[in-house]
């Protein structure tokens, strides 16, 4: 999944938009870190790296989402 570079419309106000919240209902998350080994081979640099990958943590549950698409 490639990361695109995008930014909202200028009368766009991000306070009134809608919440997105967990299977549970909580609409509370916590930003937690899942660390990936990529090997020297597919690693740009030809060495061992380990790359942080952001994701979200429901407050209430614990439900970790991998991808924002899970959210409602």
């Amino acid at each position: 999944m490639s990361q695109q570079n995008w930014q909202l419309p200028p009368d766009f106000d991000i306070l009134n938009a809608a919440d997105a919240s967990c299977d549970c209902g909580n609409p509370y998350f916590e930003t937690v870190i899942s660390l990936k080994r990529v090997p020297a081979e597919a690693s740009p640099t030809k060495q061992d790296a380990v790359v942080p990958i952001p994701m979200f943590k429901c407050t209430a549950c614990g439900k970790v989402h991998r991808d924002n698409s899970e959210l409602s």
